[in-house]
């Protein structure tokens, strides 16, 4: 099936589809016919050489982690609309390890507008909160109830002239504190393959693997 990213295709300008189930050569017909100029697509396990005739790039390996929530000791408090400011501005550039930015098609100043935006709208509908350190803005995590046992890390990033000094692991303590508090017995994140800093980071406070799917774009 072709679904019509809606969103996504008014933010970068040109129709965009995600494809769920699997890929034929029927499947880039149809995404011609329609119109479309990008096309995403991921599999837990992927045929990479059909994948790659039918003119499908992988650009993510997305490993999904997960950890029983506990109520650690750890110094955060809740952000309000007063300090989305200064995360939107150093956040611009942060997260180089996206998909969106492996794949250099996508234009990197809309990319960096697209997680600016992302850390904004987390103020609001796209997260049940955003927590930072309790003395600063130099890190922040967005988290989310998915259900009334399941939390979700969204974001995370750590200021640059801030790397170094333990806060991305304080701000992952904080989001297993704040899941506890709301009653989640459990707390996933996502990260990239690549991303060696937030795997190792991850797996040092109790996180294990759950899960592993490839994502591959395909442009007309």
């Amino acid at each position: 099936m072709i679904e019509h990213l809606v969103w996504d295709s008014a933010f970068f300008g040109f129709p965009i589809a995600r494809i769920h189930g699997s890929v034929s050569a029927r499947t880039l017909v149809e995404l011609r016919e329609a119109g479309f100029v990008c096309a995403y697509h991921t599999a837990i396990d992927a045929d990479h050489l059909l994948l790659s005739s039918l003119g499908f790039a992988h650009v993510d390996t997305r490993l999904d982690f997960v950890a029983l929530t506990s109520n650690v000791v750890s110094q955060y408090r809740v952000a309000g609309a007063g300090d989305a400011d200064e995360l939107i501005k150093w956040s611009r550039g942060t997260f180089l390890d996206s998909r969106f930015y492996a794949d250099e098609k996508f234009d990197r100043t809309k990319v960096d507008e697209l997680f600016q935006l992302w850390v904004q709208n987390s103020f609001g509908e796209l997260a049940d909160a955003v927590l930072v350190p309790i003395n600063s803005l130099d890190a922040f995590v967005t988290v989310n109830l998915e259900s009334a046992d399941v939390a979700r890390i969204g974001l995370i990033g750590v200021a640059e002239h801030a790397r170094g000094q333990g806060l991305g692991r304080s701000m992952v303590r904080a989001a297993l504190s704040w899941a506890n508090g709301t009653g989640a017995k459990r707390l996933f994140v996502a990260t990239q393959e690549r991303n060696n800093a937030a795997r190792s980071l991850y797996e040092s406070v109790g996180f294990t693997l759950a899960s592993r799917s490839e994502t591959f774009h395909w442009w007309a």
